[in-house]
């Protein structure tokens, strides 16, 4: 894995966490990412954090903003636990985006009571994982909207990809019916969506699609053989997890490049792009002067013209700072010479 160091203290963009070294979201990034609000982080409501390269929420965000805060926009990061202490401080939250991450798990939002929108979409949440992320959402009592499209528990190979399920029967004849029958296990339960309108009473719509009354009713009657299934799935996911065999470890890694490790490679080497971008632009911008660089330059330049005086050179300006008076009939008077007069001269 790639080793990023955080960015100088002059322009903090992405920081790491001291205890676990994640790099998370920075106050100079809130700024950065506020403009919208005049730059106000404590009266900010809505803010995108999308492709920021971050690998966790952080403490900061929700000591500045996290009472009025009502928009977070985290998606396409490589985020890959809900942390309840960095979630807690956001008690307005009505829309929470973290689709594109590598969330396992729900965790940490049982507490937001406004919460009506939650995309997961395009994560890892598994079979041994969904029935411990639904449990955490029952308490959202606010919640109408639910996006867990694109997880390994939510796909549905009979129904909602018929391309896939069709070059499965297909190739049934085939002598790869392990890797067939690892390819229906790997795209997702048919029962998930029942499974989640059960668990779930007062949701509207799940993966954009209205949640119907008879769907409802249905589901609910089913939830007994649903949740056995599930136990089941679920059993069958922790011991292929404890087996990890070789071929379908291969099978797989040739399936998709979609994975959280790949994610957080080429996470970190995009970090380390951008910081190396940062630094360069650091290093070409102009140093500032502050009072003494600035006296000092000018002891500098007085002194170089004075040598110059010594070896007999004309100088072209008044670099010993003589006071300079016009004497009009053998009196000292003090003369001020306008600007035309000065270009007359000229």
């Amino acid at each position: 894995m790639v080793t990023i160091e955080a960015v100088t203290e002059q322009s903090p963009q992405i920081e790491r966490i001291p205890q676990s070294g994640l790099r998370y979201i920075t106050l100079d990034l809130i700024r950065k990412r506020s403009e919208h609000n005049e730059s106000l982080v404590s009266t900010l409501e809505e803010i995108a954090l999308h492709q920021e390269e971050l690998e966790a929420v952080g403490p900061i965000l929700g000591r500045t903003c996290g009472k009025t805060l009502r928009i977070l926009l985290l998606q396409n990061n490589v985020i890959n636990r809900m942390t309840p202490s960095h979630f807690r401080p956001f008690r307005s939250l009505e829309y929470l985006n973290l689709a594109l991450n590598n969330i396992h798990v729900v965790e940490g939002i049982s507490h937001l009571e406004f919460l009506n929108k939650l995309d997961l979409t395009l994560n890892f949440i598994h079979f041994d994982k969904l029935d411990e992320s639904v449990a955490s959402m029952r308490d959202l009592r606010s919640l109408k909207e639910l996006f867990m499209v694109g997880n390994p528990c939510s796909i549905d190979i009979g129904e909602s990809n018929s391309s896939i399920n069709s070059d499965i029967k297909a190739r049934n004849t085939t002598p790869q019916n392990k890797k067939i029958e690892y390819l229906q296990k790997k795209h997702g339960w048919k029962g998930f969506r029942m499974y989640v309108i059960a668990k779930l009473p007062l949701l509207e719509s799940l993966d954009g699609t209205p949640i119907l009354r008879s769907e409802r009713i249905k589901a609910t009657q089913h939830l007994p053989q649903l949740e056995f299934e599930l136990a089941q799935l679920a059993k069958e996911e922790l011991l292929e997890k404890e087996r990890k065999g070789q071929e379908s470890t291969d099978f797989e890694d040739n399936l998709t490049h979609h994975c959280p490790e790949d994610r957080t490679r080429i996470s970190n080497e995009m970090a380390e792009q951008k910081l190396e971008k940062k630094q360069r632009e650091l290093a070409n911008q102009p140093k500032r002067r502050g009072v003494e660089e600035f006296e000092k330059e000018q002891e500098t330049a007085i002194e170089r013209a004075r040598k110059r005086e010594e070896k007999g050179q004309i100088l072209q300006c008044n670099g010993r700072l003589n006071h300079m008076r016009f004497y009009v009939f053998g009196e000292n008077v003090v003369v001020y010479l306008t600007r035309s007069c000065c270009n007359c001269i000229g």
